[in-house]
């Protein structure tokens, strides 16, 4: 009973726990830690072997933080004292012990108050300055050291795995100088050279974190600071220091693919970049070198026009560049540079150009969040009609493979609708966001009432009056208004109010032979006309024979058929609706319901100068009936006067004075004095 009472108040005091990790790890300095040390390290211990902490560098680096002598423990020493560490907690669970040492105040401990801000050094007061570098930059990686370790950080691509990096040392234990660091799908080693001086490569140790970052621990075998510039490597910077990215002349076409909707082949006339100045040039070189200096902005804009240019004389090679993880890393400038309009047109382009090559690329760059990006860039580049054709034509790419709800809830509708309403006469913008559009109002009658509240369709079709010439921006016109058309009752009088069948008669005679595009026509004239106005207005702008022209061409199982039929026989009961008749019960052919239609609507017109006649007429006779009332009126008036001026000059009772006295107010000589009020006195 006493030993086991014995036992306890040594696993209680924590002097059992020392005593392990003196032995496990023979070193006699942790018998000189503190409860407080002792129950850091074991929160270690209870971490899960996945935590972020449990890393090995990152383990030595907060051991470093507690003491000093824990931080110079060797890897295989650390390993023993986690071991020991987890033998304690589970030895004080059987005892039903705490798993923590007791410390004053508890444990954890509190947080400490935030430090005051420290006052900026006087003029004149000397600063100690290290003689040799502290931190700096290399060729694709940054680096820090102390007298005792040097770190190398090297930047990858988001998504990085850790089975995909790989560090390998000459030789691998005891002193060594020669480090190698890959990465499984770069063509070129992140780091290969010679260090200045020689590290402990049995105690060398890497991880990668959250931000994609490879941190590389070397611990030096002389505690010192090396010299140089930059005092990492000694020979062999690296091989990225070597690959220079070919110079492209000015002007190698991202701006005018994107206003013009693509990339084009390369000019080999030297308007575009020649294909002598790629030749050779391999697409995973160039994503490497982009993807390990992400803050060059220089070296980003740089590699996406050689990108672009490789990807313009070889398609193929797209799929190269997205093995080579080109799109986290292009879509990480974008994220970085977003805001300049030609970071936007660089980075799109090799990106479109790989989608277009090779459609599957579309979910990588969907679950990479880049519709995220896109929706950024249309709220940021609102003024440059080039940027903002780019990115509707990066949604119209990417909208087929995506639910379009996140898009429209994120507020994706109203910044296209914005672009197109800001530049109303950039042409490629109005036709690419149509496009888009289009895509969205096939969603449900929610999308189609706010497409036609933002009243885009009268641009559109103002455009398209303007522009004659540019026959994919009808096309696109035309399919909008007719998923626009298929709204419910709340969308019919808004689109009615937008769209004239004479507008939409002119954009379909442009396409006799597109039977997709008269088919959408037609349902669209179907819901226009819902009036006999519009019936009357449509037969007046040869609607009629534009229809049976069409059917006349198309074959007799074609959906143009059944569509222009629909268009007649609404206007037929529209009709019949306007002079209270009930539509005809035989079925009819489209000629023989043209025929009726002319019929009726000559009837209309006839019924409409009736109408017109005899409203003139109604107002003829009341212009005669005031006419005559205000003669009758000037008679009496005209009596009047008379009869005023006939009465005698002199009244009874009143004699004429002065010519300035009224008679009537002028009493005569003999009449009595009028009665007055006299005033009596109180008293």
């Amino acid at each position: 009973m006493i030993s086991g009472r014995v036992k306890e108040d040594k696993i209680k005091s924590g002097e059992e726990l020392r005593l392990a990790l003196a032995a496990s790890c023979e070193n006699e300095a942790f018998r000189a830690l503190d409860n407080a040390m002792l129950n850091r390290l074991l929160d270690f211990a209870q971490m899960s072997r996945d935590d972020p902490k449990r890393d090995p560098l990152e383990l030595k680096q907060s051991l470093a933080a507690i003491s000093p002598s824990l931080g110079a423990l060797k890897l295989r020493q650390r390993k023993a004292m986690m071991v020991a560490l987890e033998n304690h907690i589970a030895l004080a669970s059987r005892h039903n012990l705490p798993e923590r040492l007791f410390v004053d105040g508890g444990w954890p401990p509190k947080e400490p108050e935030p430090e005051p801000p420290r006052a900026a050094p006087k003029q004149g007061m000397q600063v100690m300055i290290s003689p040799s570098p502290l931190s700096g930059e290399g060729e694709g990686f940054t680096w820090t050291q102390t007298e005792t370790e040097l770190t190398i950080t090297v930047c990858l691509p988001e998504g990085t795995q850790k089975q995909e990096v790989a560090m390998q040392m000459t030789p691998k234990f005891g002193p060594s100088q020669q480090l190698v660091v890959r990465c499984r799908f770069w063509p070129l080693p992140l780091l290969s050279g010679v260090l200045h001086h020689a590290v402990d490569a049995s105690e060398a140790t890497w991880h990668l974190d959250s931000n994609c970052k490879v941190t590389i621990d070397l611990p030096k075998m002389v505690p010192q600071l090396w010299k140089g510039t930059p005092p990492v490597f000694a020979s062999g910077a690296g091989p990225l220091a070597e690959y220079a990215l070919p110079g492209l002349p000015a002007g190698s076409g991202a701006a005018e693919d994107a206003a013009t909707g693509g990339g084009g082949a390369p000019d080999a006339a030297g308007g575009g970049c020649s294909t002598a100045l790629i030749a050779g040039v391999a697409p995973e070189s160039v994503v490497q070198k982009m993807g390990q200096r992400p803050t060059d902005l220089a070296l980003q804009l740089q590699g996406c026009a050689v990108l672009g240019a490789l990807l313009d004389a070889d398609p193929g090679k797209g799929l190269a560049a997205a093995n080579a993880r080109a799109i986290p890393v292009l879509l990480r400038i974008l994220r970085l540079h977003g805001h300049q309009s030609e970071v936007q047109l660089a980075a799109w382009r090799p990106l479109l150009q790989m989608v277009a090559a090779h459609p599957y690329l579309r979910k990588v760059l969907l679950d990479a969040g880049c519709m995220r990006l896109v929706l950024s860039g249309l709220d940021a580049c609102r003024a440059d009609p080039i940027v903002l054709t780019q990115l509707c034509l990066v949604a119209r790419s990417l909208l087929p493979s995506t639910p379009p709800r996140p898009f429209v809830e994120s507020g994706g509708l109203e910044l296209i609708v914005e672009a197109m309403l800001t530049h109303p006469g950039c042409a490629p913008l109005l036709e690419t966001g149509g496009a888009c559009l289009h895509m969205l109002s096939g969603v449900n009658h929610i999308v189609r009432r706010m497409i036609l509240r933002m009243e885009v369709v009268p641009t559109m079709l103002a455009l398209c009056t303007s522009e004659p010439c540019r026959d994919c921006l009808h096309e696109v016109t035309l399919g909008l208004v007719a998923q626009l058309s298929r709204g419910d009752a709340s969308c019919a009088p808004l689109f009615r109010r937008q769209v004239q069948a004479a507008g939409l008669l002119e954009a379909l005679r442009r396409f006799p032979a597109a039977p997709e595009l008269q088919a959408d026509g037609a349902r669209a004239l179907a819901t226009l006309v819902g009036t006999e106005e519009a019936v009357l207005t449509f037969i007046a702008e040869g609607g009629l024979e534009h229809l049976l022209q069409v059917r006349a061409g198309a074959g007799e199982l074609s959906t143009v058929v059944n569509e222009v039929a629909n268009v007649l026989e609404q206007a037929v009961c529209t009709m019949c609706e306007a002079i209270d008749e009930e539509a005809p019960e035989d079925e009819l052919d489209a000629i023989s319901m043209a025929e009726l239609l002319r019929e009726m609507a000559e009837a209309a017109h006839e019924r409409r100068r009736r109408a017109a006649e005899a409203k003139r007429e109604a107002e003829e006779r009341a212009r005669e009936e005031a006419e005559a009332c205000r003669r009758v009126e000037e008679a009496l008036e005209k009596a009047r006067v008379e009869e005023i001026e006939a009465a005698p000059t002199a009244y009874a009772g009143f004699r004429w004075g002065s010519s300035f006295d009224d008679p009537r107010l002028l009493s005569a000589g003999d009449a009595p004095d009028p009665p007055r009020i006299v005033e009596l006195d109180d008293d």
